[in-house]
């Protein structure tokens, strides 16, 4: 098991989402179903990082940054997203980071997450449910998963 801590993400970190992003499983369970352009990438992150309405977190295992989640929030409702790089998937780095972020949402105010997780992406359904997501609705090809419920 994986031994994360996540830091506040930062425009340095532009180009290593991007890869994780643009990652061929990460675009194909995906809901825009698409890879992103650098330049695009980098609008969306500087405005996520000045605004208030979205935290991103890069974890950090052993100095080696891993993976990524990120809480886009709507009140006291967050929603979840998570991306690990391809060479660390398989060692418990999102249950870690998911872990991480579940004891800390106090303080953010948040009292619950939504995950939007592709059905046919096995390793994130089974990561959700280990970590007590329910399931609250579907939409199209994604299964709409909260915690708590």
């Amino acid at each position: 098991m994986s031994q994360v801590i996540l830091r506040a993400a930062t425009l340095d970190d532009a180009d290593r989402l991007l890869r994780w992003r643009n990652d061929t499983d990460a675009v194909r369970f995906s809901r825009s179903g698409r890879a992103v352009a650098a330049a695009e990438h980098r609008s969306w992150l500087s405005a996520a990082l000045a605004g208030s309405s979205t935290r991103v977190w890069v974890a950090v295992d052993r100095g080696i940054p891993v993976g990524e989640v990120r809480l886009d929030l709507h009140g006291d409702e967050a929603e979840v997203d998570i991306a690990v790089d391809p060479a660390s998937r398989g060692h418990g780095v999102a249950s870690a980071m998911l872990a991480d972020l579940q004891t800390s949402l106090d303080s953010l105010e948040v009292k619950r997450l939504v995950a939007h997780v592709h059905r046919d992406n096995v390793a994130s359904r089974r990561l959700f449910t280990s970590a007590r997501f329910q399931l609250a609705g579907e939409v199209g090809d994604f299964l709409i998963l909260g915690w708590p419920m």
